[in-house]
């Protein structure tokens, strides 16, 4: 009782590890929902084993087509019993007394179960196939895919805090610096490596792999590459393409009305993109201070403040606002400090007609001091 009763706790579990699965390979997926799985994932061992064994083997049986396990013909489908209905520990059970009413008949007792080829045939719907990856298993010959597949995590994520930088290492060999209170998650696949930057900014340094295209989604935009270092920053509207060795391309469909952005970066240019009106910028920028934030420098030229303070808000801790249309207008050149964002804002209050303005909650409020 016990032991069965384990089973079918062990098929639910895969079968929640199958649909995290399916929903994470999903290019719809939200960022909310990834931090979901990464929670569901950290809270048992058991959750991280059920979650290995399906990628696994969905890895062994994807690498196994057209090599020497031939796609499932007719007779073979139609000799497959199991519909993925009930548990496969219900579905044994039920099996073997039908097994065994046969044998007490004068039947023969047979399998009729191919658990390769009902994995493979039915690899678009990864969570009817939950219960079948536990009998997959134990067979030879997923045991031997799996030995000869080395696992390969469908999803890395990173999320950062107010003020925290961190780097993380891909297993294809880039390596990725992410800045403070950033989110973005990489699925790197056979013929493949996508990463989307959901908010914040990060430095990539990528392994080069003609054969795998390297690019990064942020919103609509596509930034592509094969090897090369570039840095992407997402503040409020605006999107900054800085390119520190290599080239990469840049497509950015517009607003309805506009001319979409597509270019071709190359060492020391920056490409900004507003993509609320589809505008554009391209300029020359020091190709060695492109990552400065990694050593806690944040450097703007010519930038509207708005986003400037989208940036800088990510490390001071604290919110800090556009208070009205005119300071909005305004634009900023300057080196702010990471870690003394309060010296800044004295500082601004000296350069432009601004003042800073604090909340009893800690709030930073930028309004005009010209007359209105």
């Amino acid at each position: 009782m016990a032991e069965n009763t384990r089973s079918i706790e062990q098929d639910e579990l895969l079968q929640a590890a199958a649909e995290w699965s399916a929903e994470l390979s999903s290019p719809e997926i939200s960022a909310r929902r990834i931090v979901e799985w990464q929670q569901w994932l950290a809270a048992s061992e058991a959750h991280r084993d059920a979650f290995d064994q399906i990628q696994s083997t969905l890895h062994a049986v994807d690498r196994s087509a057209g090599e020497n396990i031939p796609w499932p013909n007719e007779d073979e489908i139609a000799c497959d019993a199991y519909d993925g209905s009930v548990p496969v520990s219900v579905w044994r059970e039920r099996s073997s007394r039908m097994a065994a009413g046969r044998a007490s008949r004068g039947g023969r007792a047979r399998d009729n179960v191919s658990w390769v080829n009902v994995l493979r045939r039915r690899r678009g719907i990864i969570v009817g196939v939950a219960a079948s990856i536990v009998a997959a298993l134990a067979t030879p010959i997923a045991l031997q895919l799996i030995r000869s597949t080395q696992f390969e995590p469908a999803v890395t994520i990173v999320e950062t805090q107010a003020g925290e930088n961190r780097d993380v290492s891909l297993n294809d060999g880039s390596t990725v610096s992410v800045g403070a209170r950033s989110v973005l998650w990489a699925k790197l696949g056979r013929d493949a490596r996508e990463v989307t930057l959901e908010r914040g900014e990060a430095f990539f340094r990528v392994a080069k792999d003609p054969a795998r295209p390297f690019t990064v989604k942020i919103g609509n935009t596509t930034v592509a590459a094969v090897g090369t270092a570039f840095n992407i920053r997402r503040a409020g509207e605006r999107l900054v393409v800085s390119v520190a060795d290599g080239i990469v391309k840049v497509d950015a469909p517009a607003p309805q009305g506009a001319s979409p952005s597509r270019a071709q970066l190359g060492v020391g240019q920056q490409l900004s993109i507003n993509t609320t009106d589809g505008s554009s910028r391209m300029q020359v920028v020091d190709a060695g201070g492109i990552a400065a934030w990694r050593d806690g420098l944040l450097q703007y030229r010519d930038e509207p403040l708005p986003s400037v303070i989208a940036d800088v808000t990510r490390y001071s801790g604290y919110d800090i606002v556009i208070g009205d249309a005119t300071v909005a207008k305004l634009r900023v050149t300057g080196t702010v400090f990471a870690n003394d964002v309060e010296s800044w804002l004295q500082s601004l209050e000296a350069a432009l007609p601004v003042r800073a303005i604090r909340a009893p909650d800690g709030a930073v409020r930028l309004e005009s001091t010209t007359r209105k």
